[in-house]
């Protein structure tokens, strides 16, 4: 009989499987018979499932597999040829979940930490159906990591050489507060009616572990050089670091007018009032455009308000027949915190202030 075989065939496996359906037709002919039998043989490569006849609609493993036909006449005469099923794998292997790492608190004055993982396992659609990923980049398992996120990429690569990678983010954190430093305390003297003085302190200072200087900012109290009423003034100093952790520090200044002069009584008024018998609220806090003052008793002489960083940003006089509050426009001011101080004769009381845009 004559026959004739199909053209070799490149394939590439189906997803999620390492096989390939392939059909194909083939033609015979022969001089006393119509229709001569077909049969078929695969050698080489191996095939999931099997058709009758001349093979075709087989899966075909990832492979090169030879398909052999065969046309037998009535008269038991044959002929063969023979073609190529060449299966690729392309699907690349898959990473269910790149390796995680929980974050490590960098020890105590260090700004790195020692960190451990585990390479990330993948599947693969042929054998080996399993691996583990090689990491490509980023420090090794029990390196030490620096504080912050460091990446680290690892690659699965299959059988076939497909590749994919992922990536895992190693988070090592910086949870030291600051260290802040505030000068010593200070005393002066007063003879004057009402008692009160210049107080000038020296700026305190500040660092964070990672970040190297930090520049703290008066959060409650008096600015050196300030006019500081009779009593003991304490004034809050306080440093805020990047990792959101702060640090406080304190430095009093105390005018001291002497047991027998008349500033003796306003300096027991300033410790009363410090004690808290002055209050006064600020409303709504936080404020986005205007906020009222309102306070309680006799009205303070003079209304202060310091930005984050102990700068003046508004001051005014106030007037006792006005009543017992004070509206303050705020809408120009950045969104920040800010100490609002209200000054009476002996006394200085302040707050905090939000400002939001």
């Amino acid at each position: 009989p004559a026959l004739t075989c199909p053209a070799n065939q490149s394939l590439i496996t189906a997803t999620g499987t390492c096989a390939a359906i392939a059909t194909y037709s083939a033609t015979a002919s022969d001089n006393c018979m119509a229709s001569p039998v077909m049969h078929h043989s695969f050698s080489g490569g191996t095939v999931k499932a099997l058709t009758a006849g001349t093979g075709s609609g087989s899966a075909f493993n990832k492979g090169i597999t030879t398909v052999t036909l065969r046309a037998t006449d009535a008269a038991g005469l044959t002929r063969t040829c023979t073609f190529r099923v060449i299966v690729t794998d392309t699907e690349r292997p898959v990473i269910p979940v790149c390796s995680t790492a929980a974050p490590v608190n960098a020890p105590t004055g260090l700004c790195s930490a020692t960190v451990t993982y585990l390479n990330p396992a993948f599947t693969d659609n042929c054998a080996p159906t399993s691996g583990t990923a090689t990491r490509i980049s980023g420090p090794a398992s029990g390196s030490l990591f620096p504080v912050g996120n460091t990446h680290v990429t690892f690659r699965a690569t299959d059988a076939a050489g497909n590749t994919t990678s992922c990536v895992m983010v190693v988070t090592v954190v910086d949870n030291q507060p600051p260290v802040i430093n505030c000068p010593p305390s200070i005393t002066v003297m007063s003879t004057g009616v009402p008692c009160n003085a210049m107080g000038l302190y020296a700026t305190p200072t500040a660092s964070g572990n990672c970040v190297g200087a930090l520049t703290p900012f008066l959060l409650s109290g008096l600015m050196s050089g300030s006019i500081f009423p009779a009593g003991t003034t304490v004034n809050t100093w306080q440093a805020n670091a990047p990792n959101g952790q702060t640090a406080q520090c304190v430095v009093a200044v105390t005018v001291n007018c002497g047991t027998n002069h008349p500033g003796a009584i306003q300096e027991r008024g300033a410790q009363a009032s410090a004690s808290g018998s002055y209050p006064y609220r600020l409303t709504p806090n936080p404020a986005a455009e205007m906020v009222d003052i309102i306070w309680e008793g006799p009205a303070p002489r003079q209304v202060t308000v310091f930005d984050a960083q102990g700068r003046l940003v508004w001051s005014q006089p106030v007037v006792p027949e006005n009543g017992q509050m004070l509206r303050v426009d705020v809408s120009d001011w950045a969104a920040g915190v800010y100490m609002v101080a209200l000054r009476r004769e002996n006394a200085v009381v302040s707050k905090r202030l939000a400002v939001r845009k």
